[in-house]
């Protein structure tokens, strides 16, 4: 009896615990494919080959996750000149690989690397801002993952910034970003590209989603380029990981179904 009861048990808690990973989408920005998809701030996200999204200068269609499942949800990039309301009917004007920089082929930002490339508008003595809006999220808390960076300008001599915006609206369409939730990059001296540094080379912000909301993201540039660059984002749905509670539960059921089977066994 316990035998018959124990296996099945052990099934399901395995079974159980293949599913416990986070729920990731990954979006490469530029016109360059990763080949390194571990070489990222998040890391690989799921799946053996975790799925990037390329995404130029015209809203992508069929998203996938990072476990190449499909995500369901619908990106609309936008741009912004010397005004804080992205407007999602103007696409991009650039898409570029960057890496023009001495040593910025190198390390995180080695070929392949996501960190490299990107996307952005206008020209760096003019303001403007690149950004989306990702509708079809599902309701709960997300970490963001975000790389913002021209790759081919020389920090030593000429410092800037990357502020990057994240806020949400409750119905698609253009946005006001003046207000959302702020964070930036700040070059100036070195490439920094040894390791992934949070609030060095990249961000980490976090926001919570109700089924009705849509996520916006924006990012301008300060200092000696006004340029936003938006390399790479990652979103990652921490309310998909289970509790450290329910990871002991998992964890007893498996030990359980271990015993029933190593009994059955002898």
């Amino acid at each position: 009896m316990k035998s018959t009861f124990f296996t099945p048990l052990l099934v399901i808690a395995l079974g159980l615990a293949a599913t416990v990973q986070a729920q990731v989408l990954m979006l490469d920005f530029g016109p360059t494919a990763t080949t390194t998809p571990a070489n990222s701030p998040y890391g690989t996200g799921a799946g053996a080959s975790p799925v990037w999204n390329q995404v130029q200068m015209a809203d992508p269609s069929a998203l996938k996750f990072s476990d190449n499942t499909d995500a369901g949800v619908t990106l609309n990039l936008g741009t912004a000149t010397t005004t804080t309301t992205l407007n999602l009917g103007t696409q991009p004007g650039t898409s570029n690989a960057l890496g023009g920089y001495s040593g910025s082929n190198t390390g995180i930002y080695a070929a392949g690397s996501v960190g490299t490339d990107a996307i952005y508008s206008g020209t760096n003595s003019v303001a403007s801002t690149v950004g989306f809006q990702l509708s079809g999220l599902a309701a709960g808390t997300y970490d963001i993952y975000i790389t913002a960076r021209n790759t081919s300008r020389d920090d030593a001599t000429s410092g800037y910034a990357q502020v990057v915006k994240v806020g949400i609206s409750t119905s698609s369409g253009n946005f006001d970003y003046n207000g959302y939730s702020s964070k930036t990059l700040t070059y100036a001296g070195s490439l920094n590209s040894g390791a992934w540094s949070e609030n060095v080379n990249y961000l980490k912000m976090s926001i919570t989603l109700t089924s009705s909301d849509v996520l916006n993201l924006a990012v301008f540039g300060t200092g000696a380029d006004l340029r936003g660059f938006l390399n790479s984002v990652q979103i990652v749905n921490t309310s998909s990981i289970p509790e450290p509670s329910t990871y002991a539960v998992l964890a007893g059921f498996t030990a359980l179904g271990v015993v029933g089977l190593r009994r059955r066994r002898s």
